[in-house]
C-alpha cells in the first residue's frame, strides 16, 4: 500500500503534483521550507521558498454528480492520486429554513405587528434562473468542490456525468408515446380532488361514505410529496383520531406509501445537470470540460471490473478506468457551519439612554436596538466544535460544547454511539476542525 498523498502548493499559491515521499515532508518541515495549511480539509503543504523549475503533468478531473453524495477522483500517467467522496448536508436544508420562517415570523409579531401585509414583495424567485433554497445548496457545493480541489491539483482535463432521469419512466417501465400526457391525475385539477375520486368518497378506515379529508399517509413534514399514491380519503372523525393517534390506517396502505419510489433525487438531478456543466465552463475557461453519461460510465465499469461506488464511478469518469486505485478514499462529511438561532430568536434588547434602562415608545427609531451576542461557543480547553477525539481506543466527533469542560461526542464508526455528557481530561485531541466539510473516515481498500 503506498503513502498517503500530501498536496503541494507552491509559493505563489499554483497548485503543483502530489508528494509521496514521507522522508521529502520531513525534509521540508524541518528546514522550514514548507509549511502546513491550516484551513485545507485535506492534507496540504504551501512551499515557502522559490524553485527554479516546476514540472507539472497532465492530471485529468473526474466527477460523480449526486443529490446526496458526490464523486471525485483525480488520475494522471495511468495513476489515481485523488478519491473522496462527500455526503452533501441537502436534507436538513428544508428544516433550517423552516426554522428561520417560524424566527422571522415570530420576530415580526412581536415588533412589526401593525404592519401592512405584503404579498407582491418577491424578488428573488421572479429573477431568472432562480433555484429553491436546496436546489441551489447542491449546485454551489459541487462548484466550491471544485475549486477546491483545483487549488491544490493542476487539472488540465475535467469530465463530469450529466445525469437524465425519466421520471415517469421510473414509476411505469412501459410508458410510451401518448401515455406521457395521459398520468394518472390527467383528468383532475388537483391532488386532493383526484384521491376523492378514486376512493369513491368511501373512509379507508370506518368505510363510511361522505364528506372528509383528504390525508397525506407520509407527512409532508416527513418527505411525503402530493403524488397520487400518497393521499387517502378519510372521514373528518377518523382524521382527527388517526392524528391523536386512536386509530390507524390499515397496514396494506402503510406499506404501499412506504414502498414508493422516490423521485426527488431524480428531480433535484434533472434540474442541476445542464446548469452545473455552464457554470464549470465559465469558471475555468481555460480547462477542457467534458461531459459523459450514466450508461458509458456503467459499460466502462463492467469492462474493467471494477466495484460499484462513488469514487470508482468518478475514476472511470475521469478517462483513465484502468488507473492504479490510490487505496485509500477520504470519505467527507458537510456539516453546518454554526447555528444562529440562539440569538437570532431572542428579542431585541433596548440600548441604554442616560443610564435608564428602558426608552419610550417614540424613541426607538432614534436610539435603535441591539441584538443579544451570540451564545454558542466556539472552543473550550483548545477544543472545538468537529473536532477529532480519541477516548477508549476509539476515534469520536465533537459535537457540543460545555464551558464547564463536558463534551458530546459521535463515534466515527458507528453513528448511533453518542455519548452526551464525557470530561475534556479523557480526551485525546487527533485533529482541530474548522470547517463545514470534514473528513469522515478513510476507507482503505
Amino acid at each position: 500500500m503506498m503513502n498517503e498523498a500530501v498536496y503541494i502548493i507552491g509559493i505563489n499559491g499554483k497548485p503543483e503534483m502530489p508528494c509521496f515521499r514521507k522522508g521529502r515532508i520531513r525534509h521540508l518541515l524541518k528546514e522550514h521550507k514548507a509549511k502546513w495549511v491550516k484551513n485545507s480539509v485535506l492534507p496540504t503543504l504551501q512551499l515557502l521558498y522559490e524553485q527554479d523549475c516546476v514540472y507539472t503533468q497532465n492530471v485529468n478531473l473526474g466527477l460523480d454528480e449526486g443529490a446526496n453524495h458526490i464523486g471525485v477522483a483525480a488520475t494522471s500517467h495511468g495513476k489515481e492520486i485523488l478519491s473522496l467522496e462527500l455526503e452533501i448536508r441537502s436534507s436538513d436544508i428544508k428544516k433550517c429554513k423552516d426554522e428561520q420562517r417560524t424566527n422571522r415570523r415570530d420576530r415580526r409579531n412581536r415588533e412589526t405587528r401593525y404592519r401592512k401585509p405584503r404579498f407582491n414583495n418577491r424578488v428573488a424567485s421572479k429573477k431568472e434562473g432562480w433555484l429553491s433554497p436546496t436546489a441551489r445548496h447542491r449546485e454551489d457545493t459541487h462548484v466550491n468542490l471544485v475549486k477546491y480541489i483545483h487549488r491544490i491539483l493542476p487539472i488540465s482535463c475535467q469530465t463530469f456525468e450529466e445525469g437524465r432521469f425519466d421520471t415517469q419512466m421510473i414509476e411505469n417501465p412501459e410508458i410510451s408515446g401518448a401515455d406521457y400526457q395521459h398520468g394518472k391525475m390527467a383528468e383532475h385539477e388537483n391532488f386532493k380532488e383526484f384521491v376523492r375520486y378514486r376512493d369513491n368518497y368511501t373512509c379507508a378506515i370506518c368505510h363510511t361514505r361522505g364528506k372528509g379529508d383528504v390525508h397525506h399517509i407520509i407527512p409532508v413534514s416527513k418527505g411525503g410529496t402530493n403524488r397520487a399514491d400518497n393521499g387517502v380519503f378519510l372521514c373528518k372523525k377518523c382524521h382527527e383520531d388517526l392524528h391523536k393517534g386512536k386509530v390507524k390506517l390499515p397496514e396494506n396502505i402503510n406499506l404501499a406509501a412506504k414502498n414508493l419510489k422516490k423521485l426527488k433525487d431524480a428531480a433535484a438531478m434533472n434540474i442541476m445537470s445542464k446548469r452545473l456543466i455552464k457554470r464549470m465552463r465559465e469558471a475555468f475557461p481555460n480547462v477542457i470540460t467534458r461531459r459523459t453519461f450514466g450508461s458509458i460510465t456503467k459499460a466502462k465499469r463492467f469492462k474493467y471490473n471494477i466495484e460499484k461506488s462513488h469514487a470508482a464511478d468518478a475514476r472511470v469518469i475521469s478517462g483513465q478506468p484502468e488507473a492504479t486505485p490510490l487505496g485509500y478514499t477520504y470519505c467527507l462529511k458537510q456539516l453546518r457551519r454554526h447555528s444562529r438561532q440562539m440569538h437570532e430568536h431572542q428579542p431585541r434588547i433596548r440600548k441604554e439612554h442616560d443610564g435608564k434602562p428602558g426608552m419610550a415608545r417614540a424613541r426607538r427609531r432614534k436610539l435603535g436596538y441591539v441584538r443579544r451576542e451570540c451564545r454558542e461557543i466556539k472552543s473550550v480547553f483548545g477544543f472545538t466544535k468537529r473536532s477529532i477525539v480519541l477516548y477508549e481506543g476509539k476515534k469520536w466527533m465533537i459535537t457540543g460544547l460545555r464551558q464547564t469542560g463536558f463534551f458530546s461526542l459521535v463515534n466515527i464508526k458507528d453513528k448511533k454511539e453518542k455519548i452526551n455528557s464525557i470530561k475534556y481530561t479523557k480526551l485525546k485531541l487527533i485533529k482541530l476542525q474548522y470547517k463545514s466539510i470534514v473528513i469522515d473516515d478513510i476507507r482503505r481498500l
